[in-house]
């Protein structure tokens, strides 16, 4: 079995994800930094639960 990689994907890039899927954030410099602390990965898991 093989497993596809996820390519890396820059901070900005990863707001625009976030974005496209109806994150809404006021405030992206605060965004950035949660990113960098938090990562993606831990951040997305909490926006399954919501609804639109």
């Amino acid at each position: 079995m093989s497993q596809e990689v996820k390519t890396f994907k820059t901070i900005d890039e990863q707001i625009k994800i976030l974005k496209d899927r109806g994150l809404i954030i006021k405030d992206e410099e605060y965004a950035k930094k949660v990113l960098l602390n938090m990562s993606y990965y831990r951040l997305s898991a909490y926006t399954l639960t919501l609804t639109l």
